[in-house]
């Protein structure tokens, strides 16, 4: 009963001795320092009944600061309430229902949110995803993409456009074509995919032999031969295939085989080192006349060791699928 009524009695007391004493408010008892001590809570019942002095600041809330033999010290603490009930700790500019600016730490039964989970650790057990992703976010099973994951919801159709892909990692085009390109056998040519490899290859068909010739004359004699095969023919002359022979008289067979895959009609050009020419008109591809045998015969006489060549040129789509060179050596060329 006795501190009831000592509570009641401080009531009374506090607003007279701040409203009799407004110039002692504005400064603190001799060896106080506000920032200096900490503020100690002041309990009715545990120390003298004195009188309230200390003045505040609109939107702070108060606290005992302390008292001495004679009064006791009220002052602003760090807890501030604005007029939008924004509450700050350590700030008097709040801009959250809860402002800290400082670290905030729990002891006990961690965080709790408004989905009524809990949290009581920095680091995730577990993420929820859908099917697109696999793995949980641990360390024993890292999210990835699953097979099939990126569809349209994740990438939009026509979202990678040729400037996103980086130079010499995929096959953008095929002599200018694009988007999906069949590669398709045609006439003596075939294509065989065997994993990541594709094998084209071409065969030439064999004539009839030819007439027997009559018969040479009698001596010693002599052959060379020298050959090439898948060869791309330029502009510009392409050594084919050569051949060196020694000092004397030869007659010289040469046959190539040719194939246009242009879709128009080409021109290819053989020459031998001798001189001899022999131009040819390819069709266009799988047609009858888009592959040709040229053959070049000659005959000379070499006063020094010589070498024979075999060059050939045509447009970027013709291909050489085989050359092969005969050089004999005989007595004399009458």
């Amino acid at each position: 009963m006795f501190i009831k009524k000592l509570f009641i009695a401080s009531l009374i007391l506090a607003p007279v001795a701040l409203s009799a004493r407004s110039a002692g408010a504005q400064s603190l008892a001799p060896g106080q320092s506000r920032s200096g001590k900490k503020a100690r809570p002041f309990f009715f019942g545990t120390g003298p009944n004195l009188p309230a002095l200390g003045s505040g600041s609109v939107g702070q809330l108060t606290m005992w600061t302390g008292f001495n033999g004679g009064n006791s010290f009220i002052g602003d603490s760090i807890i501030t309430q604005t007029k939008l009930g924004q509450i700050g700790i350590g700030t008097t500019t709040p801009t959250s229902t809860l402002t800290v600016q400082g670290v905030i730490e729990t002891t006990v039964g961690g965080l709790k949110f408004p989905d009524g989970t809990v949290q009581t650790t920095a680091g995730l057990n577990s993420i929820f995803h859908d099917a697109t992703l696999t793995g949980n976010g641990a360390s024993g099973s890292p999210l990835g993409i699953a097979f099939g994951g990126v569809g349209t919801a994740q990438m939009a159709n026509l979202a990678v456009t040729a400037a996103k892909i980086a130079p010499q990692t995929v096959v953008r085009s095929l002599n200018g074509l694009a988007d999906n390109i069949a590669l398709i056998s045609g006439q003596n040519i075939s294509i065989v995919p065997a994993g990541n490899t594709l094998t084209i290859a071409a065969s030439v068909p064999q004539g009839p032999p030819g007439p027997s010739g009559p018969p040479g004359p009698s001596g010693f004699s002599q052959a060379f031969s020298s050959g090439s095969d898948s060869l791309q023919l330029d502009t510009t002359d392409q050594l084919v295939t050569a051949k060196r022979v020694p000092a004397g008289s030869y007659v010289i067979f040469s046959t190539v085989a040719l194939k246009n895959f242009d879709g128009d009609a080409q021109t290819a050009t053989c020459t031998l080192s001798t001189g001899f020419s022999s131009p040819v008109r390819l069709g266009a591809r799988d047609t009858g006349g888009s592959e040709a045998l040229v053959s070049l015969q000659q005959t000379t006489t070499f006063d020094s060791p010589m070498t024979i060549t075999l060059k050939c040129r045509g447009f970027l789509s013709i291909f050489l699928n085989q050359a092969v060179l005969t050089v004999i050596k005989v007595d004399s060329i009458q």
